[in-house]
Protein backbone atom coordinates (compact mmCIF):
# COMPACT_ATOMS: atom_id res chain seq x y z
CA UNK A 1 0.00 0.00 0.00
CA UNK A 2 2.90 2.55 0.95
CA UNK A 3 5.04 1.20 -2.13
CA UNK A 4 2.67 1.74 -4.87
CA UNK A 5 -0.59 4.24 -3.25
CA UNK A 6 1.87 6.73 -1.21
CA UNK A 7 5.68 6.56 -2.73
CA UNK A 8 3.79 5.75 -6.53
CA UNK A 9 6.30 2.99 -6.90
CA UNK A 10 6.05 1.29 -10.75
CA UNK A 11 7.44 -1.49 -8.96
CA UNK A 12 7.56 -3.55 -5.32
CA UNK A 13 10.61 -3.72 -3.68
CA UNK A 14 9.76 -7.25 -2.87
CA UNK A 15 13.05 -7.39 -0.52
CA UNK A 16 10.69 -4.64 1.15
CA UNK A 17 7.49 -6.73 1.21
CA UNK A 18 9.23 -9.79 2.30
CA UNK A 19 11.08 -7.90 5.31
CA UNK A 20 7.47 -6.61 6.51
CA UNK A 21 5.70 -9.86 6.06
CA UNK A 22 8.41 -12.41 7.78
CA UNK A 23 8.89 -9.55 10.73
CA UNK A 24 5.12 -8.85 10.85
CA UNK A 25 4.47 -12.30 11.02
CA UNK A 26 7.02 -13.62 13.64
CA UNK A 27 6.94 -10.44 15.82
CA UNK A 28 4.06 -8.93 15.81
CA UNK A 29 2.21 -12.01 15.07
CA UNK A 30 3.61 -14.89 17.74
CA UNK A 31 5.68 -12.88 20.14
CA UNK A 32 3.29 -10.50 20.83
CA UNK A 33 0.41 -12.71 21.16
CA UNK A 34 2.70 -14.97 23.39
CA UNK A 35 3.64 -11.76 25.05
CA UNK A 36 0.04 -10.20 25.46
CA UNK A 37 -2.17 -12.89 25.55
CA UNK A 38 -0.17 -15.53 27.79
CA UNK A 39 3.04 -13.31 29.50
CA UNK A 40 1.37 -10.32 31.04
CA UNK A 41 -1.37 -11.95 32.81
CA UNK A 42 1.22 -13.85 34.76
CA UNK A 43 2.88 -11.09 36.13
CA UNK A 44 -0.39 -8.69 35.93
CA UNK A 45 -2.45 -11.06 37.38
CA UNK A 46 -5.94 -8.95 37.39
CA UNK A 47 -5.01 -7.53 33.92
CA UNK A 48 -8.24 -8.37 32.57
CA UNK A 49 -10.47 -8.59 35.27
CA UNK A 50 -9.18 -4.59 35.34
CA UNK A 51 -9.66 -4.38 31.68
CA UNK A 52 -13.59 -5.49 32.22
CA UNK A 53 -13.94 -2.90 35.39
CA UNK A 54 -16.59 0.45 34.71
CA UNK A 55 -13.86 3.54 34.71
CA UNK A 56 -15.21 4.32 38.61
CA UNK A 57 -14.15 0.92 39.70
CA UNK A 58 -10.74 1.15 37.78
CA UNK A 59 -10.11 4.93 39.07
CA UNK A 60 -10.25 3.24 42.76
CA UNK A 61 -8.81 -0.19 41.91
CA UNK A 62 -4.49 1.23 42.80
CA UNK A 63 -3.05 -2.42 42.24
CA UNK A 64 -4.95 -2.54 38.61
CA UNK A 65 -3.75 0.77 37.77
CA UNK A 66 0.01 -0.19 38.75
CA UNK A 67 -0.58 -3.32 36.73
CA UNK A 68 -1.59 -0.94 33.42
CA UNK A 69 1.71 1.06 34.24
CA UNK A 70 3.71 -1.91 34.27
CA UNK A 71 2.63 -3.49 31.16
CA UNK A 72 2.87 -0.16 29.31
CA UNK A 73 6.47 -0.08 31.10
CA UNK A 74 7.37 -3.20 30.03
CA UNK A 75 5.92 -2.88 26.14
CA UNK A 76 7.76 0.50 25.92
CA UNK A 77 10.30 0.17 28.14
CA UNK A 78 11.51 -2.98 27.21
CA UNK A 79 9.91 -4.52 24.10
CA UNK A 80 9.99 -1.78 21.83
CA UNK A 81 13.66 -0.18 22.57
CA UNK A 82 15.45 -3.41 22.93
CA UNK A 83 13.36 -5.86 20.83
CA UNK A 84 11.24 -4.41 18.34
CA UNK A 85 13.57 -2.25 16.44
CA UNK A 86 16.84 -4.36 16.85
CA UNK A 87 15.17 -7.11 15.25
CA UNK A 88 13.40 -5.16 13.00
CA UNK A 89 16.44 -3.66 11.58
CA UNK A 90 18.41 -7.32 11.71
CA UNK A 91 15.72 -9.02 9.72
CA UNK A 92 15.60 -5.74 7.18
CA UNK A 93 19.51 -6.86 6.59
CA UNK A 94 19.15 -10.28 6.45
CA UNK A 95 16.12 -10.16 3.50
CA UNK A 96 18.44 -7.46 1.80
CA UNK A 97 21.60 -10.49 2.00
CA UNK A 98 23.61 -8.25 4.59
CA UNK A 99 24.57 -9.18 8.03
CA UNK A 100 21.99 -9.43 10.30
CA UNK A 101 24.24 -7.52 13.04
CA UNK A 102 24.18 -4.11 10.56
CA UNK A 103 20.72 -4.21 11.48
CA UNK A 104 22.37 -2.87 15.40
CA UNK A 105 23.90 -0.39 14.26
CA UNK A 106 21.60 1.17 12.06
CA UNK A 107 18.97 1.03 15.26
CA UNK A 108 22.05 2.52 17.22
CA UNK A 109 22.14 5.13 15.08
CA UNK A 110 18.47 5.76 14.69
CA UNK A 111 17.31 5.14 17.79
CA UNK A 112 15.97 8.83 19.56
CA UNK A 113 14.29 9.30 16.68
CA UNK A 114 12.63 5.56 16.48
CA UNK A 115 11.98 5.52 19.97
CA UNK A 116 9.89 9.05 20.38
CA UNK A 117 8.08 8.01 17.01
CA UNK A 118 6.96 4.24 18.52
CA UNK A 119 5.70 5.94 21.83
CA UNK A 120 4.17 8.85 20.35
CA UNK A 121 1.76 6.22 19.32
CA UNK A 122 2.23 3.00 21.64
CA UNK A 123 2.62 4.86 24.68
CA UNK A 124 -1.20 6.11 24.41
CA UNK A 125 -2.56 2.88 22.44
CA UNK A 126 -1.47 0.60 24.76
CA UNK A 127 -2.38 2.86 28.10
CA UNK A 128 -5.53 2.25 25.78
CA UNK A 129 -5.63 -1.67 25.47
CA UNK A 130 -4.52 -2.60 28.63
CA UNK A 131 -7.03 -0.50 30.85
CA UNK A 132 -10.09 -1.33 28.28
CA UNK A 133 -9.42 -4.58 26.02
CA UNK A 134 -10.82 -7.58 26.97
CA UNK A 135 -8.81 -10.48 26.52
CA UNK A 136 -10.23 -11.49 23.06
CA UNK A 137 -9.73 -7.74 21.72
CA UNK A 138 -6.24 -7.05 22.64
CA UNK A 139 -4.55 -8.82 19.18
CA UNK A 140 -7.31 -7.37 17.14
CA UNK A 141 -6.59 -3.52 18.83
CA UNK A 142 -2.91 -4.29 18.46
CA UNK A 143 -3.13 -5.48 14.76
CA UNK A 144 -5.05 -2.54 13.99
CA UNK A 145 -2.68 0.29 15.43
CA UNK A 146 0.17 -1.92 14.17
CA UNK A 147 -1.39 -1.13 10.43
CA UNK A 148 -0.96 2.19 10.98
CA UNK A 149 2.57 2.16 12.22
CA UNK A 150 3.67 -0.34 9.75
CA UNK A 151 2.93 2.31 7.51
CA UNK A 152 4.96 4.59 9.03
CA UNK A 153 7.87 2.47 9.17
CA UNK A 154 7.68 1.52 5.93
CA UNK A 155 7.71 5.02 4.83
CA UNK A 156 10.89 6.58 7.48
CA UNK A 157 12.85 2.98 7.50
CA UNK A 158 11.45 0.48 4.61
CA UNK A 159 13.51 1.19 2.10
CA UNK A 160 17.04 0.11 2.78
CA UNK A 161 18.99 1.32 -0.09
CA UNK A 162 17.21 5.02 0.63
CA UNK A 163 18.13 4.70 4.67
CA UNK A 164 21.68 3.87 3.54
CA UNK A 165 22.26 6.56 1.03
CA UNK A 166 21.22 9.24 3.57
CA UNK A 167 23.49 7.51 6.59
CA UNK A 168 26.31 8.36 3.80
CA UNK A 169 25.22 12.01 3.08
CA UNK A 170 24.90 11.64 7.13
CA UNK A 171 28.81 11.04 7.36
CA UNK A 172 29.64 13.43 4.66
CA UNK A 173 27.66 16.24 7.02
CA UNK A 174 25.36 16.63 3.37
CA UNK A 175 21.85 15.51 5.78
CA UNK A 176 20.50 16.49 9.07
CA UNK A 177 19.39 13.59 11.19
CA UNK A 178 15.62 13.06 10.65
Amino acid sequence: MMQKMVEKREELDIRRTLTFGIFGLSFNGAWQYLLFVKVMPRFVPGAFTFAAKPIREKLKDKVGIRGVLLQCFVENGINNPFLYFPLFYMTQEWIAGGRPLDGVDRYKQNWKNDLMAIWSLWGPAQFINFAFSAPWFRIPFVALTSCIWTCYVSLTRGDLAGSKEKEKGKERGHLKEG
